[in-house]
């Protein structure tokens, strides 16, 4: 059996990490996620072996998927979830598919990354700007090609605006939700019928916003 380290064993062990970052995986709080332009192999394993406990996610940004072998990029992905850090394709990658290829090749994009051995994609549109419509379709095009999704946040936990926010929430209320956390910037003018709305700024409120209303736990 493994027996945790004491803080004579841990370099500056006196100084407490924050309280509210869970110090087991999975975590479901203080989450880190690093983002990966295209790290070789042995850069990854150093990285996973000197901080892997604390990584919780890595997103293979934009597109470099592309530029690997593919015995390489699985060897890559597996050496992530050894040490229990789930690997994802960054959202650019999707949006230059959509806007360069169109709807049409969004589904082998994803049965693609569902091949290569990706279990989630990332949907956003930092580049490529989605209607409520198209970004409602491209999440449930991925759900049912076997794929989780991830949304965006920014890298230092601001809740960033987005754009349709409220056509977003009329959308959401159409489909029987009853509240909706969301940027505060995208707060309506006026309450919208049949759903409440809570704005938030960071992930952290986000959370304590979701942790509170018994409809939106897991």
């Amino acid at each position: 059996m493994r027996h945790a380290k004491s803080k004579s064993q841990v370099p500056f062990g006196f100084v407490e990490l924050p309280a509210a970052r869970s110090r087991k995986k999975p975590r479901r709080t203080g989450l880190t996620m690093v983002a990966d332009f295209g790290l070789p192999y042995m850069q990854v394993d150093d990285l996973v072996t000197m901080a892997g406990r604390y990584i919780d996610l890595a997103k293979i940004a934009v597109g470099t998927s592309r530029l690997y072998d593919l015995a390489y990029l699985r060897r890559k992905l597996a050496l992530y979830r050894k040490h229990k850090i789930r690997p994802f394709i960054g959202g650019q990658f999707q949006e230059y598919v959509f806007a360069t290829y169109g709807e049409k090749k969004l589904r082998p994009f994803l049965l693609e990354a569902k091949r290569v051995g990706f279990d989630v994609v990332e949907v956003s549109d930092n580049c490529v700007e989605l209607t409520p419509r198209q970004r409602r379709a491209q999440i449930r095009l991925a759900v049912e090609c076997g794929l989780a999704v991830f949304g965006e946040v920014g890298l230092t936990g601001e809740i960033r605006p987005v754009t349709f926010g409220e056509e977003r929430i009329r959308e959401a209320a159409k489909q029987g939700f009853t509240t909706a956390i969301v940027p505060r910037d995208n707060l309506p003018r006026v309450a919208l019928p049949g759903i409440a709305v809570i704005g938030v700024s960071r992930i952290d409120e986000a959370l304590r916003a979701a942790l509170n209303q018994p409809d939106l736990k897991a």
